[in-house]
């Protein structure tokens, strides 16, 4: 197996208004820019005495319920969180994502994962021990000798040991690498409900209803002390700060004690009630409890108090310690996982699990997520309930829980005001529609687009047509007014009519860049049926003019595509006109001259797109390297400006093409070391303004600054790999009705991708999507031919 390195390097340029094209700018083009500079002016200046701020506050629907087990592995990489759902979800901080779905078959009760083996074990109340390879596609066989409810687990620093704490009354110590059984420590009077190994794996520490906390010599299974009585049940154990074991009961207790001599050190009454949960670390010297609904953190040394963590609103019911002690990671019964720095309490991220995704948010606003998660959250104010996306601009931050953890001056927006403390208020929208008249065989209609200020200024009026942003070309009249002391808008557009529905959105944003709630309107179109035209740009280089940036599998990439394209899977068009640049061809000036004859295309037809090949980042701004690039040498920006396709160009170049059905595809990577560990991320942010702005489906290898793996075996990227079998049928899942959507294919290509590069790279890259445009059939797999 020969395994090639990718990476993706995808961005567009930062405002909403469109830059120039690669071609020249039509007089009717720059008349609309110099409109729209003029707008943002006068609208700014009027708002700039009447501001209003709104105070949301944050809402989650389809919530995956509260925490209610969590567990960190001991590199903290690897956090596992439990929830009422029944689900437990493993994230990778070091990615800032959720990355894996474990199923349970019941309520859980206890967890543990281990990152070395990568895996997660999960217990609930028949006593079994499930393990979750969250590495594999499938799982692993049970571990089965409890005979009641387990609610601790603990895995040894090594990774090879598993310790289990049961209602049955017994302790057991499990091989985890060959699933077996090596030891049941008997002794507690009552259910085991705490457990822990000390760092060098040589002895357990064991807590239970009896309020013992017993320590055993796991060589063996002897019992070496029981330390003393709690107050009630033991409930947490720590044995890591050796040889000091900590120990929390049902009273609320927090005890320190010496397990060589068996003798209490300290003792702190840390709660009123339940004491259910104790954390410690050594490099930081702290303990963390958890209990009333609190976080509290504690010197190790004295137990003396350092700092009290509540939430409003949210209880907290248990925590964690990241390895080098900076932050506690806190669950709550508001289902979501706050990360919260240790000596200070200050907060910095919240983790939030909703059924469809994974999302996080920091305490300024910035938010990142899966697209089913990020679809779940809401700023809601007393008068309206703003989706969380429609704050992209300004607060979306890839990579943002990674970033916040550990490098923080790699944030993308800086600067941004805390969304909770007050932001300006949106404009608000209407549409209006005119008479409708006929153009030849067309008809057209006057849709009003009409933007109020309502004090948080005004900018970026636009009017998406069955979720493609109209041409500011068809914009007939427009005028700026002042009503009631605040800035109007009103832009006039004429649209042509398509067969069915044509739903049109008008959207506009306040002066910080955040869009308002749009004004929707339905208009019936001509009932004849048109069979538009599939156009197909396929852009491939394998051969560079420089000879060190040659790649494997780009041409063969783009090739494949297009010959699906015209195969017996993609019916119901008229015809197929494809584009296709390999190697030599694909120049600067060619790329642009095809993207140029996309401008031809009808609001009818379908138009896909598909880069492969290399691309870069410098400053705030993506490339796509052309066929020639660097032939010639010379200081990389200067090359990057004078010889490459920037993502401002293809922007404006897609926002410029009338068909409404659009579809980007981005295989591109990176060259050379020149990503720094988190420079890549413009890519991502780049790349959603781009399907907002334009209103396309975007698709790309990678995020970040991972590698896009390409497998001989396959003979494609994992990306396009993927993409043509899902193509072929098994992206045909919600509704499996013989017809694959967009949506469809970018869902399915979301988890078919990391599992496959995991299965034959052992290296999980995650494929970047952003949908805002209207879904629409690619596909009809039942008469697709295996490729």
């Amino acid at each position: 197996m020969i395994i090639a390195a990718k990476r993706l390097s995808l961005a567009a340029s930062a405002g909403l208004a469109l830059l120039p094209l690669l071609s020249s700018v039509s007089p009717a083009d720059a008349q609309s820019v110099q409109m729209r500079t003029q707008t943002r002016t006068q609208t700014n200046a009027v708002s700039r005495n009447l501001r209003q701020a709104m105070r949301p506050r944050l809402e989650v629907r389809n919530s995956a319920g509260p925490v209610v087990a969590e567990s960190l592995d001991r590199a903290g990489k690897y956090l596992a969180i439990a929830s009422s759902d029944n689900v437990v979800r493993v994230w990778d901080l070091e990615a800032g994502r959720a990355v894996h779905r474990c199923a349970f078959s019941g309520a859980v009760l206890s967890l543990a994962v281990d990152g070395l083996s990568g895996r997660a074990i999960i217990a609930g109340a028949d006593g079994a021990l499930t393990v979750c390879d969250f590495n594999a596609a499938a799982g692993v066989q049970p571990l089965l000798g409890h005979t009641g409810p387990v609610h601790a687990l603990r895995v040894s620093v090594n990774g090879r040991l598993l310790l289990s704490g049961s209602e049955d009354g017994t302790a057991r110590v499990w091989d985890l690498a060959n699933r077996t059984e090596l030891l049941v420590l008997r002794g507690h009077a009552g259910s085991v409900r705490a457990v822990d190994f000390t760092d060098d794996g040589s002895y357990a520490a064991t807590g239970g209803d009896d309020g013992t906390v017993r320590i055993w010599a796991v060589a063996t299974g002897a019992m070496q002390h029981t330390l003393g009585k709690h107050d009630g049940a033991v409930l947490a154990v720590v044995a890591g700060l050796e040889p000091t074991v900590f120990a929390g009961d049902a009273g609320g207790n927090l005890v320190s004690w010496n397990m060589q001599t068996g003798r209490q050190q300290k003792k702190a009454k840390a709660q009123s009630g339940r004491l259910g949960a104790v954390q410690v670390n050594r490099q930081a010297g702290l303990v963390a409890t958890a209990g009333d609904g609190r976080v509290k953190i504690w010197k190790a040394d004295d137990l003396s108090p350092v700092k009290e963590i509540a939430e409003a609103g949210a209880k907290l019911s248990n925590v964690l310690f990241t390895p080098d002690g900076r932050y506690v990671i806190a669950g709550s019964e508001d289902g979501r996982a706050r990360v919260y720095e240790a000596r200070d309490g200050k907060p910095v991220a919240e983790m939030i699990a909703t059924t469809d995704g994974w999302a996080v948010k920091d305490a300024d606003g910035r938010f990142d997520g899966s697209a089913g998660g990020v679809a779940n959250v809401s700023w809601r104010t007393d008068q309206e309930n703003l989706p969380i996306d429609n704050f992209s601009e300004p607060y979306f931050e890839p990579g943002l829980l990674a970033k916040r953890m550990r490098q923080p001056d790699a944030i993308i927006t800086r600067g941004v005001a805390p969304v909770e403390e007050g932001v300006g208020v949106p404009p608000i929208v209407t549409l209006t529609a005119g008479a409708s008249a006929r153009k030849g065989q067309r008809t057209v209609r006057e849709i009003a687009v009409i933007a109020d200020d309502r004090g948080g200024g005004l900018s970026d009026l636009a009017l998406f047509h069955n979720g493609k942003r109209a041409r500011d070309t068809a914009i007939v009249r427009s005028e700026n007014t002042v009503r009631d002391g605040r800035a109007r808008h009103t832009a006039v557009y004429a649209v042509e009519l398509l067969p069915g529905t044509n739903l049109f959105s008008g959207r506009a944003a306040s002066a910080e860049r955040i869009e308002g709630l749009p004004a929707e309107l339905a208009i019936a179109g001509p009932q004849e049926k048109a069979e538009g035209t599939l156009h197909v740009l396929a852009v491939g280089i394998n051969k560079y003019a420089n000879p060190e940036f040659a790649l494997t599998y780009s041409v063969p990439d783009a090739k494949a595509l297009v010959k699906w394209t015209t195969g017996p899977s993609l019916d119901g068009f008229t015809r197929v006109a494809a584009y296709e640049l390999y190697d030599e061809r694909a120049t600067r000036r060619n790329i642009a001259a095809e993207l140029d004859k996309l401008k031809k295309a009808d609001p009818g037809d379908t138009v896909l797109v598909y880069f492969a090949g290399h691309g870069l980042n410098e400053g705030q701004e993506w490339y796509f390297l052309p066929q020639e690039f660097a032939k010639n040498g010379g200081a990389p920006t200067a090359m990057l400006q004078s010889q490459g396709l920037s993502s401002a160009q293809l922007r404006d170049a897609l926002a410029q093409i009338p068909a409404q059905r659009m579809f980007v595809m981005l295989d591109t990577c990176q060259s050379g070391t020149m990503i720094a560990a988190f420079g890549a991320d413009i890519d991502r942010k780049k790349m959603t303004e781009m399907a907002r702005q334009t209103g396309v489906h975007l698709l790309a290898a990678t995020d970040k600054q991972q590698l896009a793996v390409e497998v001989d075996k396959l003979g494609h990227g994992a990306l396009t790999y993927s993409l043509l079998r899902g193509a072929e049928g098994q992206a045909d899942t919600r509704p499996r009705d013989g017809n694959i959507t967009v949506r469809e294919l970018l869902s399915f290509l979301a988890e078919a991708v990391p599992e496959l590069t995991m299965r034959h790279a052992q290296y999980r890259q995650f494929p970047t999507a952003y949908s805002r445009g209207a879904d629409f059939r690619l596909a009809s797999p039942s008469t697709s031919a295996a490729q």
